[in-house]
C-alpha cells in the first residue's frame, strides 16, 4: 500500500472519529442546554469537513493540494486570526 492511501485512510478514520464526537457532544448539549458544549461540537463537525477535504486531496497532484492547501486556509477562521491580532496586544492596566 503506498502512503498516499495509508494517509487518507488515516484521515478518514480521524474524520469519522471527529463527528462521531460531534454527534455525542451535539445531543449531550442538547439534553443539558449547554451553549458552549454545542459550539464545542460544532468545531468537531469543522474539523471532520476538513479531514474530509485533505482526504479528497490527496489523490491530487502536487499543484492542487497546494491550491487546496490556500483554500483551507482561508476556510479555518483560527489560521490568520492570531496574526492578525499581533498588533492589537494591550497589557493590563493594573489598577
Amino acid at each position: 500500500m503506498d502512503l498516499n492511501a495509508s494517509l487518507r485512510r488515516a484521515v478518514i478514520v480521524v474524520a469519522a472519529l471527529n463527528l462521531s464526537y460531534f454527534g455525542i457532544e451535539f445531543a449531550v448539549a442538547l439534553a443539558i442546554g449547554s451553549v458552549s458544549l454545542f459550539a464545542d461540537s460544532v468545531d468537531f463537525l469543522e474539523d471532520t469537513s476538513i479531514n474530509l477535504l485533505i482526504a479528497l486531496g490527496l489523490g491530487w497532484t502536487a499543484r492542487n493540494r497546494a491550491r487546496l492547501a490556500m483554500v483551507l486556509a482561508g476556510v479555518d477562521p483560527r489560521s490568520g486570526d492570531a496574526v492578525d491580532r499581533l498588533g492589537e496586544v494591550q497589557c493590563p492596566s493594573g489598577t
